[in-house]
C-alpha cells in the first residue's frame, strides 16, 4: 500500500474549502486520473480529478485534487448549507478540515460573467 496526504477543495460562490486526509492506495496516482472517496452520508459517486502529485522525500507523497465543481466549471454548492453538509459529511469519514476561506476563484460581476 502507498500512503499519501490528499488534498480537497469544496468550493460555494462566497466560501472555499480545504480538507487534507492521508488515504492508502494501491498504486500511485498520476495526474489526469480521477479518484472516488467514501463518503456514506451524501454518497460516494462524486469523482475528483487529480490536479498535482508532489513525491516528499521522507515523506509521503502529496496528491492535490482539482476544485470539484460542476461540468462548467461553476461552483457545485450554490447553497451555503449544502456545502457545510458535504464538508462536516467528509469530516466523518477522517478527512480534517483545514481552511474555510472566501472563495475569490469566481465572482458575479455584471459584465466579466462568472469568471474573474
Amino acid at each position: 500500500m502507498i500512503k499519501a496526504s490528499v488534498r480537497m477543495y469544496l468550493a460555494s460562490n462566497t466560501r472555499l474549502a480545504s480538507l487534507d486526509k492521508t488515504v492508502d492506495f494501491m498504486a500511485m496516482p498520476r495526474v489526469g486520473e480521477f479518484i472516488k472517496f467514501n463518503n456514506k452520508k451524501m454518497g460516494s459517486g462524486f469523482d475528483f480529478a487529480i490536479a498535482d502529485v508532489i513525491h516528499v522525500e521522507d515523506g509521503n507523497p502529496e496528491i492535490m485534487l482539482e476544485l470539484w465543481s460542476d461540468e462548467d466549471r461553476y461552483n457545485l454548492f450554490e447553497d451555503e448549507n449544502e456545502l457545510d453538509e458535504y464538508v462536516e459529511s467528509y469530516e466523518a469519514e477522517g478527512w480534517a478540515l483545514r481552511s474555510m476561506e472566501e472563495n475569490t476563484l469566481y465572482r458575479n460581476e455584471p459584465d466579466q460573467g462568472d469568471h474573474v
